[in-house]
């Protein structure tokens, strides 16, 4: 709904070293443009911290939006449990936890740049978790928007 503000939580960690996890959003238009993108990026932390970001509103012209979590610096950088809200309704992701993953690579229901895994020996919560071992690497998952919505993460 046009004007309604969007809250996203992730879960991410990394076993060593330094690297930083983005949250992002894109918004196309009917033809694929890209019309905007906003990111916030946080320093990741040895244990599992819990991170947000509130992004800008829906430009005109929007149909769809890409939510985005992304790691900058190769190494085991985990991510779990990620959630969309609008106001008070919980956004429906594909699969928030990573548990569902037919093939140990890709897990269902998200598309990504790079490559991510599931695995089972560190989780936040539940039975798996995402790893992403390379730095530039990105999980996404999309919905259709209008102008005016106001999205976080």
């Amino acid at each position: 709904m046009a004007g309604e503000a969007w809250t996203s939580t992730a879960w991410a960690k990394r076993v060593s070293g330094s690297g930083n996890v983005g949250l992002g959003v894109q918004f196309f238009n009917a033809a694929e443009t890209l019309l905007d993108q906003d990111w916030g990026w946080s320093a990741l932390s040895g244990s599992w911290q819990q991170y947000s970001k509130s992004f800008k509103t829906t430009p005109a012209g929007t149909v769809k939006v890409r939510l985005l979590e992304s790691f900058d610096t190769a190494g085991a950088n985990w991510l779990d449990d990620c959630a969309y809200t609008a106001g008070w309704a919980q956004a429906v992701l594909a699969n928030p936890g990573f548990e569902n993953d037919p093939n140990g690579q890709w897990p269902t229901g998200w598309g990504g740049t790079g490559e991510v895994e599931t695995q089972t020996a560190v989780v936040h919560s539940g039975s798996k978790a995402a790893v992403v071992y390379y730095g530039n690497t990105s999980a996404y998952q999309e919905f259709h928007s209008a102008p005016g919505e106001v999205w976080g993460a």
